[in-house]
């Protein structure tokens, strides 16, 4: 991870959130349409979020129950159409991947 790597505007302290769900649709013809839904959810709030032209996706072993999630704008890297890194702070089993942007399912 980069100094140069912000926080993502879309969720304040997406650590504090446990991820409740992650639905991921492919599509064969086009890696830039694939989308994952990710439901987090920190007591009674849940924040669903939509990543599009996700790449580079993986999920360690009890990586679904991390407590150190990080959403990072990439912008700054003019990554080939890659904005958005989703990631973990902290060395223990945890998901990560890249994607092209992210939208707030819950939020205009």
């Amino acid at each position: 991870m980069s100094h140069l790597d912000a926080d993502h505007p879309i969720i304040d302290r997406p650590w504090e959130y446990r991820i409740q769900r992650l639905v991921v649709e492919t599509n064969p013809d086009n890696q830039l349409n694939d989308v994952a839904e990710l439901v987090l959810q920190r007591g009674v709030s849940i924040r669903r979020l939509r990543f599009e032209g996700v790449r580079s996706l993986a999920i360690e072993e009890g990586g679904l129950q991390s407590a150190s999630l990080r959403i990072l704008d990439v912008s700054s890297r003019q990554l080939d159409r890659l904005n958005v890194w989703v990631t973990d702070f902290e060395p223990q089993p945890g998901i990560s991947f890249w994607a092209r942007k992210v939208t707030d399912l819950d939020r205009p």
